[in-house]
């Protein structure tokens, strides 16, 4: 199936009759068209999250920014466009408000025209892909098998346990969000102010976010459907609440007083699977990914379940307008010229996160953290060669229009995707454990030819040293406190080769071994700080597509298990 041109199926093809000269003559009748109901917004701004650290203050999470053109103005360029010759007869017009109405002087037989082109651009414009997401939670020790999955083995998977579900709904071009999470707000660390004979400890609030959000483009090639995919699936575990004696020196002529006074802060665990994901669903098949986490931390075990609940199919035309002169819209869903895809960017990226891993703190920012967006294909150069073979050309969402006085359909070739079949994808499945016993395990189907990212385990937000703050004669000590990762960190990018397919991995493990302890630092002044240890395992290779595991050994015991297979 060639995918270099897509049409929509937008069939109005309206004959010479509508526009014969009785018709010109009738009386013009004023009506009212209602454009934004017509088609809805086009998303092409980058959608943008985190996905690790999760547990930084004042994290407002990710943001979706919306473009302001509702494609009001678009529809009624088409409109004047097609019906030229009928709205420039004397007292007829078209006249848009700020309300996105337009109003229409014409005769009826336009008006009917009009309306059937309208309906059958709404009907294409607004087609949504709706994507089911189900999360099932699973008993410790359950089996689940992921990768791409028949309909009813998805079915067996989720029947096994309590699930949530969730449908979206997402029209092409445009980006879907979910966010079904709980807010908590905590007293999450302390800062200080010292002036010449004084200090102050702020307490510093944060709000904790867990539950399910995810954010996704879609588009649809009638074999399938591909997504980039934005998921983060949370579970808050219960706070450490830790009391602390906060207090300064306040020194004079007299000598040097201590002042201590008693707070509390609460220290909070994310049980997390957070990523960004390139995916491809073939039509009756369910993409399922499984995570499991016995740590340190906390334990959990799920499997989440994407599905298309529809598929538009994929047909050649044109929309084409009679009348004393032939005027021609063409309209192509050009998804599949450049299909949307999930970036994953942050050190990880860029092999850095060893340090990071042996360092075992985040640091704020995002020098080792995962950050995911999800954005618009460029479509502005791709079309520019249409400029001498079209009257117009313009873009709505992932939409091409070109209007044309020359009767000829332009035609969007030269090779832009180069037609390989439908996509395809490799499963992904490891396994941690340490010294025999299971510490983390999960699966995930990824789309060959793009990278894939994410964070399994948890995150803790640990007190890790006090801060000294002095002045001509006061002195204070507060509390620093950073996050710490109890689990994993992976990127993915599987490719097709000569040889067969290949997975760039690279793969980060600090696992904590132990509970945690505390040792009192600093004097006269002495603050409490956690104290842990960590079994690391940091792998990157390129790995062949095969039945066999790849075994890889760490610190501490750890022994990881990669399975690379074809999703079909």
């Amino acid at each position: 199936m060639n995918r270099t041109a897509i049409a929509l199926a937008l069939n109005v093809a309206l004959a010479a009759s509508l526009c014969a000269p009785a018709a010109a003559q009738a009386d013009p009748v004023a009506r009212t068209y209602d454009l934004r109901a017509v088609t809805q917004p086009s998303h092409v701004d980058v959608f943008s999250a985190r996905a690790a650290p999760l547990l930084q203050p004042d994290d407002e999470g990710g943001a979706l920014e919306l473009e302001s053109d509702d494609g009001v103005g678009t529809l009624a360029r088409i409109l004047s466009f097609a019906f030229e010759s009928e709205l420039e007869a004397p007292g007829n017009e078209l006249r848009l408000d700020d309300e996105g109405r337009a109003r229409i002087v014409a005769p009826d037989a336009t008006h009917q025209s009009i309306a059937k082109m309208l309906e059958s651009l709404g009907g294409a414009l607004n087609a949504p892909l709706a994507v089911r997401i189900d999360v099932v939670e699973l008993p410790a020790g359950a089996a689940a098998r992921g990768g791409l999955l028949s309909l009813a083995d998805a079915d067996k998977l989720l029947a096994g346990g309590a699930r949530r579900s969730f449908t979206l709904r997402a029209p092409r071009g445009r980006v879907a969000m979910l966010d079904a999470s709980t807010l908590r707000q905590i007293v999450g660390g302390y800062g200080v102010e010292v002036a010449e004979q004084s200090a102050q400890f702020d307490p510093l609030t944060q709000t904790v976010s867990s539950g399910v959000r995810c954010a996704l483009r879609a588009t649809d090639n009638g074999a399938g459907a591909q997504l980039a995919l934005y998921a983060s699936i949370s579970q808050l575990q219960p706070l450490r609440v830790r009391e602390l004696h906060l207090g300064g020196v306040h020194g004079s002529e007299g000598g040097a007083k201590t002042h201590v006074g008693k707070v509390e802060i609460e220290l909070a665990t994310l049980l997390a699977f957070s990523g960004g994901f390139n995916v491809f669903i073939p039509k009756e098949r369910a993409a399922v990914f499984t995570s499991a986490v016995a740590l340190e931390s906390g334990q959990r075990h799920f499997a989440w379940v994407l599905r298309c609940e529809g598929h538009s199919g994929v047909k050649v035309t044109q929309l084409l307008r009679g009348g004393s002169r032939l005027h021609h819209v063409h309209v192509w869903d050009t998804s599949w010229v450049e299909p949307p895809r999930a970036r994953v960017s942050g050190a990880l990226i860029g092999r850095d996160i060893v340090a990071a891993a042996r360092n075992l703190e985040w640091l704020q920012g995002d020098e080792r953290g995962l950050q995911v967006e999800l954005a618009a294909p460029p479509l502005t150069e791709r079309l520019a060669r249409w400029g001498e073979r079209a009257s117009d050309v313009f873009t709505l969402g992932p939409y091409a229009i070109a209007l044309s006085r020359e009767g000829q359909l332009p035609e969007l070739s030269n090779g832009e995707r180069t037609d390989g079949g439908d996509p395809s994808s490799v499963l992904l499945n490891w396994k941690l454990a340490r010294s025999g016993a299971l510490v983390a395990s999960g699966s995930a189907p990824l789309l060959v030819g793009e990278a894939s990212a994410w964070m399994q385990g948890a995150e803790a937000r640990r007190i890790r040293e006090a801060d000294v703050e002095v002045a001509s004669k006061v002195g204070a000590l507060c509390p620093m406190v950073a996050s710490a990762l109890d689990g994993l960190l992976i990127h993915a990018r599987p490719m097709a080769t000569a040889q067969g397919l290949d997975v760039e991995l690279s793969l980060d493990a600090s696992i904590q071994s132990g509970a945690l302890s505390e040792r009192s630092v600093g004097a006269p002044l002495a603050l409490p700080v956690d104290q842990a240890s960590w079994d690391v395992l940091t792998v990157r290779e390129t790995l062949r597509a095969r039945p066999a595991p790849y075994v890889f050994q760490g610190g501490g015991g750890l022994e990881l298990e990669v399975t690379i297979l074809p999703a079909l």
